[in-house]
């Protein structure tokens, strides 16, 4: 089936754009299959959302920059410090590394898709 990722509501002969197949929406549709409860629908963004959609898709871009950025200071101060401090120590390391794990994966929670194509009449019998 044929949706908008908004509006849970079909786009078979309304103008939307396809979102892009990524990583994390690959990602969710195999735990969505672990689980059973996937749909595999085809997702769109309807023209009606979209420039919610843009707006919201720049600030995600701007808070994993953000993101990625904290974490690479913190992962240079930690190497700053052991160079300064005379030791390295394992354990140090590993927390840091998680710690920066977890700014980079906060922002996912918000996680908003790219989308591919131009703002196109959806065509197909949305039966998936």
């Amino acid at each position: 089936m044929k949706v908008c990722i908004y509006s849970g509501k079909s786009v078979v002969g309304k103008k939307a754009v396809k979102v892009k197949e990524d990583r994390v929406i690959v990602a969710i549709r195999k735990i969505k299959q672990l689980f059973g409860i996937a749909k595999n629908n085809e997702l769109y963004v309807s023209e009606e959302y979209l420039e919610e959609h843009k707006k919201r898709r720049k600030e995600f871009e701007k808070v994993m920059l953000i993101a990625s950025i904290l974490a690479s200071i913190i992962l240079v101060l930690f190497l700053i410090v052991s160079f300064l401090s005379g030791r390295f120590e394992l354990g140090s390391l590993a927390a840091y590394l998680i710690l920066a794990t977890v700014l980079l994966l906060l922002p996912l929670f918000k996680y908003v898709p790219s989308v591919e194509g131009e703002l196109e009449v959806v065509k197909g019998d949305n039966n998936g």
